[in-house]
């Protein structure tokens, strides 16, 4: 960190070992980001737990290297940490503390069960809440030890780790029929009919987890270069985007997951339309739009009027039966017998409801919907039989998860839990609506040059060449000799610069503005499409999936927002 560059040219030997803590808090980072696919998505809590387990270190790194930063500050005067360059500013502040409600009646929950007259399964209710608080450390993490140079060489590296991905589910569903996930030797019972299921267990989270980063190299290819910045210089990664996108796609398709499809399109579609064109004319965005709009359902007709591995899919969903095949009944009828009893998600998401219930207001506990699947399971002819459990715990009409991610918060934690977990996610969406327009902004306003002049805040700058290279910058009655010679000086006018740094200040390139810029349309467009697929898929009980959504977001959040206390 270059805040404490002149120490470090003075020997301090505290300062190296914030420098060290922050480094490793960051490289932990990484480590979830990158390895948390590879350790079979993290799903059961023994993969869970390895990863887990670097994140804590990571936000143990984290809070000792800022603690120590915050006591070497005060003698100054100022015991807010400037850790990453990022300040507790006053949206930040409002989405940190919007989150802390949920959270803490998560754990309330937990600890304090009230139903007495059912076995609590802590570790199932373990699992629920971690899945909750893990993102959150996450990001809190992110917040003390990333620079904006980090953020955007992480999101990049995650998206070469998708590809990554991609061409390993592609090989193996074709060498292996997707028998194997890594080393692992998939029973029968798990099989998916030739379904791609990649590093995961469920063809439907590799979709999910494809949608990413489909949907990041989209708006890389949307977003305009900065204002100044020859098209050559940031040619190479518009061709690595275009390079990478058709084999996410290829992947995603593999899996045949309709929901995952499904979610897709329609943040394509909608998140295009809504946030995809805002910095164009308004006429012209209209036609833009239009356009969208004509060419998804020509797609669509296209898709559903031919034959292909998608339409033989969708054609064994109970819903298309519902719209192709004719009956007395009415619509109404058939519609409500096709959602209930016509496939399994109605069977999970009614035995849910039925949970719910049974405590509405405060659910029936974090991650108990499947030990007591039993007391409100349904028959495979949709009648209820209370207190008769399937007679195997994962056969044909049992899972887990609810398949609805939605459905299942609602059951386990109420109407207070999914009203409280809410509020925190519409502060985040209107944070990521500001960070694109602020994104917009930048792209427009600041030059090359402007950003060279202030490269100081570059982690590999020090603050003695930004006054060399800045003395006619902010304030023009800077006494250098008296800098060099007096410490604390020379300390306080170097925070007193970066109090006034906004948005890309800290990026050098014309690839690091790019990517800065799209980060906001990708994280709206993943909100779009996780809100639409977890309606009827489970894609929130991955963690490794919700830890890189959550990177997502607040490298999107972090990066766009202005530096201010």
């Amino acid at each position: 960190m270059k805040l404490f560059s002149t120490y470090l040219e003075n020997g301090d030997k505290n300062n190296t070992l914030i420098l060290l803590f922050h480094k490793l808090a960051f490289f932990c980072v990484c480590g979830v980001a990158i390895l948390g696919p590879w350790a079979f998505s993290a799903w059961e809590m023994w993969w869970f737990w390895p990863i887990a387990l670097l994140l804590f270190a990571g936000v143990l790194f984290a809070g000792v290297g800022s603690i120590i930063e915050m006591i070497i500050n005060s003698s100054y005067g100022d015991t807010a940490p400037e850790v990453g360059y990022f300040i507790f500013g006053k949206r930040k502040l409002v989405m940190l503390i919007s989150i802390i409600p949920f959270i803490a009646y998560a754990i309330v929950r937990f600890v304090f069960h009230t139903d007495t007259q059912h076995q609590f399964v802590y570790m199932d209710g373990e699992r629920s809440l971690l899945l909750f608080i893990t993102p959150v450390l996450l990001a809190v993490t992110m917040l003390l030890v990333c620079t904006r140079k980090r953020l955007v060489w992480l999101c990049f590296a995650i998206l070469i780790n998708m590809f990554l991905v991609a061409i390993y589910s592609i090989i193996n569903h074709y060498v292996t029929n997707d028998t194997l996930v890594l080393w692992f030797e998939v029973p029968r019972s798990m099989w998916y009919g030739g379904r791609a299921t990649g590093v995961f267990f469920c063809p439907n989270h590799l979709s999910a987890f494809m949608n990413f980063g489909i949907l990041f190299t989209v708006a890389l290819l949307l977003t305009p270069r900065k204002k100044g910045v020859d098209l050559k210089q940031v040619l190479w990664l518009n061709i690595l985007a275009a390079t990478v996108l058709p084999f996410l796609l290829w992947a995603n398709v593999l899996t045949l997951s309709r929901g995952g499809m499904a979610s897709l399109f329609v943040a394509l579609v909608v998140g295009l339309s809504i946030f995809g064109f805002s910095n164009v004319k308004p006429l012209k965005r209209i036609g833009i739009i239009l356009g969208v709009i004509i060419s998804a359902v020509l797609l669509l007709v296209l898709i559903f009027s031919t034959e292909n591995i998608i339409h033989e899919r969708c054609k064994k969903h109970g819903f298309y039966k519902l719209m192709t095949e004719e009956s007395e009944q009415s619509f109404g009828e058939r519609l409500h017998e096709t959602f209930w009893y016509g496939f399994d998600r109605g069977w999970y998401i009614g035995s849910a409801l039925r949970a719910w219930e049974s405590n509405p207001v405060w659910g029936i506990g974090p991650g108990q919907h499947s030990s007591r699947w039993g007391e409100f399971a349904a028959t495979p002819d949709g009648t209820r039989e209370p207190f008769k459990a399937p007679k195997m715990r994962n056969d044909g009409y049992h899972l887990y998860e609810v398949h609805s991610d939605w459905t299942q918060l609602l059951e386990e934690y109420g109407i207070v839990g999914i009203v409280l977990f809410i509020i925190p996610m519409l502060t985040i969406f209107g944070g990521l609506i500001n960070a694109k327009r602020q994104a917009l902004k930048d792209l427009r306003t600041h030059s090359e040059s402007h950003s060279t002049r202030r490269k100081y805040i570059d982690e590999n700058t020090s603050i003695e060449a930004h006054h060399k290279a800045n003395d006619d910058s902010l304030d023009g009655n800077i006494d250098e000799a008296a800098l060099d010679n007096n410490e604390e000086h020379h300390h306080k006018h170097h925070r007193k610069h970066r109090k006034t740094e906004y948005g890309f200040a800290t990026l050098t390139t014309p690839a690091e503005f790019k990517i800065a810029a799209a980060l906001p349309l990708a994280a709206l467009l993943m909100c779009i499409c996780m809100i639409f697929h977890s309606i009827g898929d489970f894609s929130f009980q991955i963690p490794t999936i919700v830890w890189t959504f959550a990177i997502f977001i607040a490298s999107a959040l972090m990066i766009n927002s202005e530096i201010k206390r």
